[in-house]
């Protein structure tokens, strides 16, 4: 069975806030020293570490891609992403929702 939960505009508004947020302050902890293992080991990353890595779905990394947030790499039928790669866009994305939040 699904919950519904209905929001007014503005508690929306102050959810999603929130969210962005605590992302932000998950993704500033994304130093050297604290980086997921996985990171500082492997080269290249399946999309399936990426995804869980990130805790994202499929269609978001695929969405990424085509965006050129994340670079794919096909290597024969396999699908791979360079480890410095992800943790930039880690970088990138959390100077885009501070200064996206600045100016609001």
């Amino acid at each position: 069975m699904h919950d519904l939960v209905i929001f007014t505009r503005s508690d929306f508004q102050e959810e999603i806030k929130g969210i962005i947020e605590e992302t932000i302050k998950l993704v500033s902890t994304h130093n050297q020293d604290s980086l997921p293992e996985i990171l500082l080991k492997k080269e290249l990353l399946t999309a399936k570490e990426v995804t869980t890595l990130l805790n994202i779905s499929n269609q978001t990394l695929h969405s990424w891609s085509n965006k050129g947030i994340l670079k794919k790499y096909k290597i024969g039928r396999n699908i791979r992403f360079r480890a410095t790669e992800v943790n930039s866009a880690l970088i990138r994305i959390e100077h885009k929702f501070k200064e996206s939040w600045k100016m609001k």
